[in-house]
């Protein structure tokens, strides 16, 4: 290759030179860091779960598809009041409100409701019982 004799044109090629050179070692770095990130990352993940993260993952086989709502039920809530919705059984789902629960089946069918006495509440906010 020849030498570039345009003072002008020699100067422009030195910088794109340089620019390129210095967006190449601050793309490495960039690269490093994130497989660095990744890689602490992983520790974290195997001493947490005691190396046993793999196994216990739970993979997705397929692909997600779309599956239309529809209302099952519709309940009365307090809005001045902390309400609870939690998986009774892989069939059941508990709703409870400080003063009123229900346990609906898998299609929405109330199975079961109650009303403690007393409502629930014994000593104002945060003693509530779900």
């Amino acid at each position: 290759m020849g030498e570039e004799a345009d003072a002008e044109k020699k100067k422009e090629l030195g910088d794109q030179l340089s620019e390129a050179a210095i967006k190449s070692k601050i793309d490495g770095e960039v690269l490093q860091e994130a497989a660095a990130e990744k890689e602490s990352l992983v520790r974290v993940i195997e001493v947490a779960t005691a190396g046993q993260f793999e196994q216990k993952e739970i993979k997705i086989s397929a692909e997600p598809k779309r599956v239309p709502l529809k209302v099952i039920q519709t309940l009365e809530a307090d809005p001045n009041r902390h309400w609870v919705i939690r998986r009774a059984t892989s069939k059941r789902i508990e709703v409870w409100l400080p003063r009123h629960g229900w346990l609906l089946d898998a299609k929405g069918k109330l199975i079961n409701e109650a009303r403690p006495p007393g409502g629930m509440v014994t000593g104002g906010i945060g003693s509530e019982h779900f």
